[in-house]
């Protein structure tokens, strides 16, 4: 993406200049995205103390895109599962067992320009094949119920300049990221470059 990047500064004549450069919008489509979330799973869940055994997201699929949300179901399993509880002081081990749970998914994105984060709100639709849930799978949507509605921060990492040359000289590109959003099937990023020549054989400092 960087490589692409480069391209488009060098061959604009304002991203020559560190001031009053051009907005760049990278435009991401749904399948771009669904490649993306599928080389993360399996993805491990830990609820905490209270529970033993794994839980892991197994799969991901119908994802959609649509105005500042991401649609799609998950399959989520659990194995060897125990939930602990107290009663009158005393700890209490439940045994949970297996459980494959088939589940509907929005989450709604907020971009906090200022902040320099990504709010992802997931909120949970229902269960799929409701007519074959166990309890143990009845307990684990409970749990994913409690997870939802909630804004989660993602902390964007800096990116780290880009490093090319021009006229023979070092020219060091920084790239801000300034709005991310979700429309109409594809994911929009928005980014503000800001090229800077090398000073004293070190590169610039990344301008905020």
């Amino acid at each position: 993406m960087f490589s692409i990047l480069s391209i488009l500064v060098l061959n604009s004549q304002p991203f020559a200049q560190s001031e009053n450069t051009r907005n760049i919008t990278i435009i991401i489509p749904t399948e771009s995205v669904a490649d993306f979330v599928l080389e993360l799973l399996p993805y491990q869940i830990d609820f905490g103390k209270k529970f033993s055994g794994s839980f892991r997201v197994q799969s991901i699929d119908n994802i959609r895109i649509v105005k500042d949300k991401i649609i799609f179901s998950s399959h989520i399993v659990g194995e060897n599962v125990e939930y602990s509880i107290k009663i009158v002081n005393r700890s209490i081990k439940v045994a949970v067992g297996n459980a494959k749970l088939r589940n509907n998914w929005e989450a709604l994105l907020r971009y906090d320009t200022n902040k320099k984060i990504l709010f992802v709100t997931p909120h949970i639709e229902g269960v799929i094949d409701k007519d074959d849930v166990s309890q143990g799978e009845m307990l684990l949507h409970a749990l994913l119920e409690g997870l939802s509605d909630i804004e989660y921060p993602v902390t964007l990492n800096e990116l780290k300049p880009i490093k090319t040359a021009l006229n023979e000289r070092d020219l060091f590109i920084n790239i801000d990221i300034t709005n991310i959003h979700a429309e109409n099937g594809k994911l929009f990023i928005t980014m503000k470059p800001s090229a800077k020549y090398e000073e004293n054989g070190n590169p610039p400092a990344q301008t905020k």
